[in-house]
C-alpha cells in the first residue's frame, strides 16, 4: 500500500473512496455464475462498476474492456479502489496520461509547436520523479538519481529533436520506468491487467 499511495502523489489525483459491500453466496455456484452476479452488481452508479467511475477520465478504459476488466477483478476478488490503483500503475495508464498532457497542451497552448510540447511533456515527468527522488524506494524499482533526473531536463530540447512522433515520446517516457523497474510485479497480476487495457 505504501507504493500505492507514492503512485497516487505522482499522478495529482486522489480516488474517491467506495463502499464495497459484501456479497454472499452458496458455495455451489459456479466461477462464470459468480462472475455474472459481480459484474451485475458491480454497475450500481450510472451502469458502470465503481472502479470504473473512481477512474479520472483519462484513466477509463474502453467500453469494450469494461466486461473483460469487471471480469479480472471479480476473478481475484478485487476491491473496486484496489482495481483503480492497479490500473493507475499499468504501462497503459502512463500513455494515456503523457496522451491527455499531450492534447491539453495543445488546447491551452494552440501557437506552440508540437515539439515544444513534446518537450514540456517530458520535462513535467522529469519533475514528478524528481519530487520522489528522496523516497525511499518501492521493492524491486530503481529510481533514477537526482543527478539522472536532472541531466534528461537540460537535454530535454536535444532528446526530443531525435523523435519522430509524440509516440517516440511516450515510448521513451515508458522506457525510463522500465528502466527504474516501476512497472515490478512478481504476482504477474499488473500484467494481466495492462494486456487487456492494451487490447
Amino acid at each position: 500500500m505504501k507504493r500505492l499511495g507514492k503512485i497516487f502523489l505522482i499522478m495529482f489525483f486522489t480516488f474517491t473512496i467506495c463502499i464495497n459491500a459484501d456479497m454472499k453466496v452458496s458455495t455451489n455456484l459456479t466461477e462464470i455464475e459468480l462472475n455474472k452476479i459481480g459484474f451485475e452488481m458491480s454497475f450500481i452508479k450510472f451502469n458502470k462498476p465503481m472502479w470504473f467511475s473512481i477512474l479520472p477520465e483519462y484513466f477509463q478504459p474502453s467500453k469494450t474492456n469494461i466486461q473483460k476488466i469487471e471480469f479480472f477483478r471479480n476473478k481475484y476478488s478485487l476491491q473496486h479502489d484496489i482495481l483503480a490503483q492497479m490500473i493507475s500503475m499499468t504501462p497503459w495508464s502512463v500513455k494515456k496520461l503523457q496522451w491527455f498532457m499531450f492534447k491539453k497542451f495543445k488546447a491551452e497552448r494552440p501557437n506552440w509547436s508540437a515539439k515544444k510540447i513534446w518537450k514540456s511533456i517530458l520535462i513535467s515527468r522529469m519533475n514528478v520523479k524528481l519530487m520522489t527522488v528522496d523516497y525511499t524506494p518501492d521493492i524491486g524499482s530503481t529510481p533514477l538519481s537526482r543527478i539522472e533526473i536532472n541531466n534528461i531536463i537540460n537535454s530535454a530540447e536535444v532528446i526530443v529533436q531525435d523523435l519522430k512522433s509524440f509516440d517516440d515520446v511516450v515510448k521513451y517516457i515508458i522506457d525510463i520506468d522500465n528502466k527504474e523497474n516501476r512497472f515490478y510485479d512478481p504476482s504477474g497480476l499488473l500484467a494481466d491487467l495492462n494486456n487487456i487495457l492494451e487490447n
